[in-house]
């Protein structure tokens, strides 16, 4: 019970932080520009993952391609999937000493068999965390994942 309140602060901490990280309001109410290629999602989480990263880093078009896919299946937007990422990570590096890539995470939620319209990654996640924190392996923790969700009917 303790971890699931942990996750679910820390959840609503870096929903509120992360998106701020950009910088403040533009002023322009009536144009919305994109954002500039070093401020995309994509090159946030790569950022957060390796380091300093080029532009053109192979890793910010694999985060790319990953959050297109999670958002085709799931009910989260590109933000709440990044932010439920960190999250992840965070998690499993801090409660239990699992140094894990974000995009291993990513991929791996990406590998979970989906049967339900618009399933929610938050929970996915937390799923694939606390697995991992009893020692599952990544293959594991995916398997474990599609078991425990179709134990609850979520599946």
């Amino acid at each position: 019970m303790k971890i699931k309140v942990w996750m679910i602060l820390t959840f609503f901490f870096v929903a509120i932080l992360f998106p701020s990280c950009g910088g403040g309001d533009s002023g322009s109410q009536t144009t919305q520009q994109e954002a500039p290629k070093s401020e995309t999602i994509e090159y946030m989480l790569a950022t957060l993952d390796k380091g300093y990263v080029s532009r053109d880093d192979i890793t910010i078009t694999r985060f790319k391609s990953l959050l297109q896919q999670l958002d085709a299946i799931y009910a989260d937007n590109k933000q709440e999937l990044a932010d439920s990422t960190v999250v992840a990570q965070r998690a499993l590096k801090n409660d239990y000493g699992i140094k894990e890539t974000m995009l291993n995470i990513m991929e791996d939620l990406n590998k979970v068999y989906i049967t339900k319209v618009n399933p929610s990654y938050a929970l996915y996640v937390t799923g694939y965390v606390m697995l991992r924190g009893k020692g599952l392996s990544r293959q594991q923790a995916i398997i474990g994942v599609e078991s425990f969700l179709k134990s609850i009917g979520r599946y």
